[in-house]
Protein backbone atom coordinates (compact mmCIF):
# COMPACT_ATOMS: atom_id res chain seq x y z
CA UNK A 1 0.00 0.00 0.00
CA UNK A 2 1.28 3.40 -0.98
CA UNK A 3 -0.18 6.70 0.50
CA UNK A 4 0.23 8.95 -2.12
CA UNK A 5 0.68 8.11 -5.68
CA UNK A 6 4.10 9.24 -7.01
CA UNK A 7 4.10 11.83 -10.28
CA UNK A 8 5.77 10.84 -13.73
CA UNK A 9 8.93 12.30 -13.02
CA UNK A 10 9.41 10.54 -10.18
CA UNK A 11 8.52 7.48 -11.91
CA UNK A 12 10.38 7.91 -14.59
CA UNK A 13 13.47 8.39 -12.41
CA UNK A 14 13.00 5.42 -10.72
CA UNK A 15 12.03 3.35 -13.70
CA UNK A 16 15.89 4.71 -15.51
CA UNK A 17 17.76 3.49 -12.16
CA UNK A 18 16.12 -0.30 -12.05
CA UNK A 19 16.96 -0.01 -15.64
CA UNK A 20 20.97 0.89 -14.55
CA UNK A 21 20.79 -1.40 -11.74
CA UNK A 22 19.53 -4.56 -14.10
CA UNK A 23 21.30 -6.26 -17.15
CA UNK A 24 18.34 -7.05 -18.81
CA UNK A 25 14.12 -7.47 -17.95
CA UNK A 26 11.80 -10.33 -18.87
CA UNK A 27 8.04 -9.87 -19.90
CA UNK A 28 5.46 -10.78 -17.74
CA UNK A 29 3.40 -12.99 -19.48
CA UNK A 30 6.19 -15.42 -21.76
CA UNK A 31 9.22 -14.40 -19.61
CA UNK A 32 11.13 -13.33 -22.62
CA UNK A 33 14.60 -11.50 -22.06
CA UNK A 34 15.05 -8.47 -22.94
CA UNK A 35 18.90 -6.97 -22.55
CA UNK A 36 19.15 -3.65 -21.54
CA UNK A 37 21.77 -1.89 -23.87
CA UNK A 38 21.53 1.83 -22.88
CA UNK A 39 20.00 3.88 -20.62
CA UNK A 40 19.08 7.55 -21.60
CA UNK A 41 17.56 10.02 -20.05
CA UNK A 42 14.26 9.91 -22.53
CA UNK A 43 14.58 6.52 -23.17
CA UNK A 44 15.62 3.08 -22.65
CA UNK A 45 17.10 0.84 -25.80
CA UNK A 46 16.98 -2.98 -25.06
CA UNK A 47 17.19 -6.17 -27.77
CA UNK A 48 14.63 -8.90 -27.76
CA UNK A 49 15.82 -12.40 -27.41
CA UNK A 50 13.07 -13.72 -28.94
CA UNK A 51 13.51 -11.35 -32.47
CA UNK A 52 17.10 -10.06 -32.14
CA UNK A 53 15.48 -6.67 -33.05
CA UNK A 54 16.15 -3.42 -31.05
CA UNK A 55 13.34 -1.35 -29.51
CA UNK A 56 13.33 1.76 -27.70
CA UNK A 57 11.13 2.32 -24.30
CA UNK A 58 10.32 6.11 -24.61
CA UNK A 59 9.29 7.93 -21.46
CA UNK A 60 6.19 8.94 -23.31
CA UNK A 61 4.93 5.80 -23.95
CA UNK A 62 5.12 4.82 -20.35
CA UNK A 63 3.88 8.02 -19.15
CA UNK A 64 0.47 6.99 -21.18
CA UNK A 65 0.71 4.08 -19.72
CA UNK A 66 1.20 5.38 -15.86
CA UNK A 67 -1.40 7.82 -16.56
CA UNK A 68 -3.77 5.46 -17.02
CA UNK A 69 -3.03 3.49 -14.37
CA UNK A 70 -3.14 6.49 -12.04
CA UNK A 71 -6.85 7.37 -13.44
CA UNK A 72 -7.95 3.92 -13.72
CA UNK A 73 -6.47 2.30 -10.97
CA UNK A 74 -5.46 -0.55 -13.60
CA UNK A 75 -4.29 -1.18 -17.01
CA UNK A 76 -5.33 -4.24 -18.90
CA UNK A 77 -3.53 -5.69 -21.93
CA UNK A 78 -5.44 -5.09 -25.14
CA UNK A 79 -8.60 -2.52 -23.16
CA UNK A 80 -6.44 0.76 -24.01
CA UNK A 81 -5.11 1.62 -27.07
CA UNK A 82 -2.10 3.73 -25.08
CA UNK A 83 -1.05 0.32 -24.00
CA UNK A 84 2.54 0.59 -25.22
CA UNK A 85 3.58 -3.30 -24.81
CA UNK A 86 4.93 -5.66 -22.65
CA UNK A 87 8.43 -4.81 -21.75
CA UNK A 88 6.75 -1.06 -20.81
CA UNK A 89 4.41 -3.23 -18.30
CA UNK A 90 7.67 -5.59 -17.03
CA UNK A 91 8.82 -1.81 -16.06
CA UNK A 92 6.13 -0.77 -14.68
CA UNK A 93 5.27 -4.10 -12.49
CA UNK A 94 9.25 -3.58 -10.83
CA UNK A 95 7.93 -0.78 -8.75
CA UNK A 96 6.67 -1.27 -5.40
CA UNK A 97 3.32 0.43 -5.99
CA UNK A 98 2.25 -1.29 -8.99
CA UNK A 99 1.19 -5.13 -9.04
CA UNK A 100 0.35 -7.17 -12.46
CA UNK A 101 -1.64 -10.66 -12.73
CA UNK A 102 -1.89 -12.88 -15.35
CA UNK A 103 -5.37 -14.33 -16.56
CA UNK A 104 -6.27 -11.39 -17.33
CA UNK A 105 -2.98 -10.41 -17.91
CA UNK A 106 -3.22 -6.34 -15.70
CA UNK A 107 -1.40 -3.97 -13.52
CA UNK A 108 -2.52 -2.45 -10.74
CA UNK A 109 -1.78 0.04 -8.66
CA UNK A 110 -1.37 -0.56 -5.27
CA UNK A 111 -3.30 2.14 -3.10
Amino acid sequence: MIGRVPGFEDVWREILQIARGIGSIRTLDLGMENQIVEVRPNEILVISERTGKERLVKKEDVRGDWEILVRKGSLRCGEEKSWHGSIVAAFLARLPYVKFTLKPRTLYLRR
